[in-house]
């Protein structure tokens, strides 16, 4: 049975300097079915705040963006900290390897590469593929859920393609192309991120 994106929450943590560069390389994740909960970590006394401690408690999944703002960020490391004692996933997406020590220092991270985003994104994407569909030919509960720009309504655009085909597809430059249902709005997306790059009124 498929998984409601509830169940598939994944908790991003990150210093808050980062908020919009973080933004930048996990846009498509709305779009994905998952449930991306971006932490916004207030100056508070004590232990983590409740509020935090149960969307941690609800992820399956907690994505730290490491760069140097966040080294020393007492709520990113805290947040780290409880998830790995609840054996939580960790995908660290770091900006040099040094964040990569203490508790997530044999993680598999993905590099922060800002000359290539797109990379970036198809590194965290296919982490995230790894968790929710291990099976590597599952992938048909895999899609975009777009509201559409023309006409408001919701589409589900599947990607029944692996991670494989979808580098094989950026590597051809093909792009993804899907169209709205209901006002034949045509949509492109980057193969490798998911981003969505262009739209355009067919009708």
């Amino acid at each position: 049975m498929e998984m409601k994106s509830e169940e598939r929450q994944v908790f991003i943590s990150h210093a808050s300097e980062d908020k919009n560069e973080l933004e930048a390389f996990i846009q498509p994740l709305n779009y994905l079915p998952l449930h991306p909960y971006i932490a916004i970590n207030k100056q508070q006394v004590g232990w983590l705040p409740g509020t935090i401690q149960e969307e941690l408690d609800s992820s399956k999944v907690i994505i730290p963006y490491l760069t140097k703002n966040s080294e020393d960020n007492r709520w990113v490391n805290q947040e780290i900290g409880y998830a790995m004692a609840q054996e939580t996933n960790v995908i660290p997406v770091f900006e040099s390897s040094d964040a990569l020590s203490g508790l997530i220092s044999n993680v598999e991270g993905v590099p922060i590469d800002r000359e290539n985003p797109h990379e970036t994104t198809f590194g965290i994407i296919s982490r995230l593929r790894e968790i929710f569909a291990p099976l590597p030919d599952v992938v048909s509960d895999w899609y975009l859920e777009i509201r559409c720009v023309e006409c408001g309504e919701f589409n589900i655009f599947p990607i029944n393609r692996t991670q494989q085909e979808l580098r094989r597809l950026h590597r051809e430059e093909n792009l993804i192309n899907r169209t709205c249902s209901h006002c034949r709005t045509y949509y492109q997306f980057d193969p490798r991120s998911l981003h969505l790059l262009s739209t355009e009124d067919r009708e």
